[in-house]
């Protein structure tokens, strides 16, 4: 590289500390483009979404871009002003609104950083690049999913973390759910709500409880008290249904996602 090239690289470099706050040095970007986490959600062997990183060119300035991809029939869920990050507890349903990317519908792009290499220091320096949503000023996000499993529709969310506010610091996948019920709404950044009905046996001598066949492969448990430390066993059950004795001491029920 010829003296003037280097003066314009000090200038570049320059006028990006002096113009953008958020201007940080560090050691090099992302090398390549990569997948960070390919996400099955419900455990079907079916991939509903495929956090990626995209480094659009090695030239100076390298551009690195997080995206989360959404193959099949995956959608995203999102604001009722087109933004696709949601607060904790949101509610996902078919009422929620699909987040429809302008420039490609089964993309969501996070927050990307260009850098900038001086080869006299052998040093980076990383800036924002620009993010419409919010998520550049936030250590924390959630996406809400619409998806199949087996032929119905369910919904889940996805959380993402990062530890600063860097630029070149990006989001990780830390947590999912999802509803196993068809249909059925879950709150994001929560377990599903499995509705359980009863019903008093005509002699009365029982109650029967009843949970959705999504979840017949979830443990029923109960337990004498809630004074902690709680010990949950395993409660006889038939899939979907427990029947109770009425002259039974008073005891605590739930469904247990299997591990």
């Amino acid at each position: 590289m010829n003296d003037w090239h280097r003066t314009l690289l000090r200038l570049e470099i320059t006028l990006l500390l002096s113009f953008s706050s958020g201007v940080f040095v560090c050691s090099q970007p992302i090398p390549a483009t990569t997948n960070l986490a390919v996400i099955d959600i419900d455990g079907d062997q079916r991939t509903e979404a495929v956090y990626q990183v995209i480094v659009a060119n090695q030239t100076m300035p390298w551009r690195i871009f997080p995206l989360m991809y959404l193959p099949g029939a995956s959608r995203i869920l999102g604001t009722a002003e087109g933004a696709p990050f949601l607060d904790l507890d949101a509610s996902l349903s078919d009422a929620t609104p699909r987040y429809l990317n302008p420039d490609n519908p089964i993309l969501v792009s996070l927050p990307g950083y260009g850098a900038v290499r001086d080869p006299q220091i052998a040093q980076w320096t990383f800036y924002e690049i620009d993010e419409p949503f919010g998520a550049s000023r936030s250590t924390e996000v959630y996406l809400g999913l619409q998806f199949f499993s087996g032929d119905d529709t369910h919904y889940g969310w996805l959380h993402m973390t990062r530890p600063n506010l860097k630029p070149e610091t990006i989001f990780e996948v830390v947590g999912s759910d999802w509803n196993p019920v068809a249909n059925a709404p879950i709150r994001v950044g929560r377990p599903p709500e499995i509705p359980i009905t009863t019903e008093a046996s005509p002699d009365g001598s029982t109650l029967r409880l009843s949970w959705p066949g999504g979840v017949a492969s979830w443990i029923f448990e109960s337990t004498p008290n809630l004074v902690p430390p709680v010990v949950w066993t395993e409660y006889p059950a038939g899939g979907t249904y427990a029947d109770v004795p009425l002259d039974e001491a008073e005891r605590y029920f739930r469904l247990r996602r299997p591990d």
